[in-house]
């Protein structure tokens, strides 16, 4: 491929050395610390232009000889400790503890990024290859041509019924990473939805991405206006609704041209606007759907993406309850477990009372409701209910002394 007529950005042989006439590429000045267009990686990639610089790497427009195609290929090089390319290849020793942790942590998200492949998800970002080169480590991910969802606010006028649209899509593939994978983004905003020609949306960037694991001690990596109020905090446990949070900013930006008010601020004083404050036309249904996600109290807040994808379409949401790998749907007239064959779940141990409890569920409220009638009681989230009924969110965990399998209720919008 000569060099010389190829346009960095493209790979057609169009290029003048300052403009192609394939795609319209204008040469601009070469970012600093980048490689040099039409360097050769892992004997397959030919890199491109560089096509931008976050605080843990450069990411290139390169071309993959093997299968033909442009790809997006990401370059670990830690912005944040403000070393150029050559003071890197010899940093002071204070530097390399926070160089290799960085390091472990960009190849965390391209080992992620490369799981997330094997699910063919449609909204989400993956890598397909990943290596070390160098004495550096690289990932490659298809390329998403079009605008970041700011970008596209700026010049082009979003519908609700588009935005939620495209929100939706997203939401889908995250509810799936969450129950499925136990993963959370912990960075969508804006600037991390693509949206191609057609319309596609593509959430990207998962370089805050964590496992869920039931702990705490989560680093604290956050996005103002989008973070909500447990993610500023390295005890404060962070889950599903964490990342609806920011769905729901990212909506409300884009409905409304206004961020949403920083979590910090809206704990000492909450003074947070409704969509439809600054935007009218906005319809009831996704102004509640939206202020619902931005709760700043995690039980009061929209627990998962089913919901909220519920919320936002006003679909009916289909509850029910997880035993073992069994699903059992939470009817209109309930769901009863005990020792006796009238029960729809049917546990034979001694402990087990004939009756043990009952679950109910509630459209308007998106609450299931817990009664136990039996002897010896009934665990829910830890909490003895003896006699008793509670109302608890979608998540919400059931043990029964005795047992030790565990009864999850859950909901989905399908």
């Amino acid at each position: 491929m000569n060099s010389s007529t190829t346009c960095p950005y493209c790979f057609q042989k169009a290029f003048d050395g300052t403009s192609c006439h394939a795609c319209g590429y204008h040469k601009v000045p070469r970012l600093k610390d980048a490689l040099h267009p039409f360097t050769i990686l892992h004997d397959r990639y030919r890199l491109g232009v560089p096509l931008g610089m976050g605080g843990f790497g450069i990411s290139y427009m390169a071309y993959d000889t093997r299968l033909q195609k442009r790809v997006v290929i990401k370059e670990y090089f830690p912005k944040f400790l403000k070393l150029n390319r050559e003071e890197l290849a010899s940093m002071p020793i204070e530097a390399v503890t926070t160089y290799n942790h960085g390091k472990m942590r960009f190849k965390e998200e391209a080992e992620l990024l490369t799981k997330l492949r094997t699910y063919h998800f449609e909204h989400i970002i993956s890598a397909y290859d990943a290596f070390d080169e160098n004495q550096n480590s690289y990932y490659v991910m298809d390329l998403v041509e079009g605008y970041s969802l700011k970008e596209l606010s700026k010049s082009y006028h979003l519908s609700e019924k588009t935005l939620i649209e495209i929100l939706v899509k997203v939401a889908k593939d995250l509810s799936t990473i969450h129950k499925e994978l136990h993963i959370l983004h912990r960075d969508i905003s804006p600037d991390n939805i693509l949206v191609d020609a057609h319309m596609r949306p593509v959430l990207i960037d998962f370089g805050s991405a964590k496992i869920l694991d039931g702990k705490q001690g989560f680093s604290v990596v956050l996005k103002k206006h989008y973070a909500p109020l447990e993610q500023y905090s390295k005890t404060k446990l962070e889950g599903p609704y964490s990342d609806v949070y920011a769905l729901a900013a990212t909506a409300y930006y884009l409905l409304t041209g206004h961020y949403v008010q920083e979590a910090t601020m809206r704990a000492m004083n909450d003074t947070q606007e409704n969509v439809r404050a600054y935007n009218p036309k906005v319809s009831e249904q996704t102004d509640r759907a939206i202020m619902h996600a931005l709760e700043m109290k995690i039980e009061n807040r929209t627990p998962n993406m089913d919901v909220f994808i519920a919320e936002l379409t006003g679909h009916e949401i289909k509850p029910y309850v997880l035993v073992g790998h069994h699903k059992y749907i939470v009817t209109t007239q309930g769901l009863s477990v005990g020792r006796h064959e009238d029960n729809e779940i049917i546990f034979k141990e001694p402990a087990i009372s004939k009756h043990h409890f009952e679950i109910m569920f509630d459209q308007a409220t998106r609450l299931f409701t817990i009664t136990d009638f039996s002897k010896n009681g009934t665990f829910v989230n830890g909490h003895l209910l003896s006699h008793q009924s509670v109302s608890v969110k979608a998540g919400a965990v059931i043990n029964i002394p005795g047992i030790l399998e565990e009864i999850r209720c859950e909901v989905n919008d399908e």
